[in-house]
């Protein structure tokens, strides 16, 4: 009847042992979550500036607009301004929260969708992360990631 008396229990060496295991598979999912919501905010960012650059091109194309488009690294937004003879159209876009033009840029879209070439950085912790180059004429851009 002695054996029966034994406390089956944890000690408390494999309390802390399952629980640094646990806690760490934790803190490795919360910061894959982050990373894929940062990489989520970027995403839809970049689909709304491609819908409202291709709409700039057909304001340019057929209502005859000149179109503004300015980077502002301050106020951390994109802005769309397009100006017709009987036609205005304004919008702005702002950045994911980490995500900022290098400088300030303006790119001028013509009323038949013709832009200057240049290149726009974005930067997210002080690095390099996005290119976009706006090409010769027609109103064309090509984003690159660069790290």
């Amino acid at each position: 009847m002695a054996m029966w008396n034994k406390k089956r229990a944890f000690t408390l060496v494999e309390t802390m042992v399952v629980l640094v295991i646990f806690s760490s598979s934790l803190l490795i999912g919360l910061f894959n979550i982050k990373k894929s919501h940062s990489y989520q905010n970027e995403a839809y960012f970049f689909k709304q500036f491609d819908e409202s650059w291709q709409y700039c091109k057909y304001l340019s194309n057929f209502k005859r607009c000149y179109t503004t488009i300015k980077f502002h690294k301050a106020e951390n937004n994109i802005s769309f301004d397009s100006n017709g003879r009987y036609f205005r159209w304004k919008k702005v876009l702002r950045l994911p929260a980490d995500l900022k033009p290098f400088y300030d840029y303006s790119v001028i879209m013509d009323i038949d969708g013709y832009t200057k070439p240049q290149t726009i950085y974005f930067t997210q912790n002080n690095k390099n992360k996005y290119k976009l180059s706006v090409q010769l004429g027609w109103g064309i851009y090509e984003l690159t990631k660069l790290s």
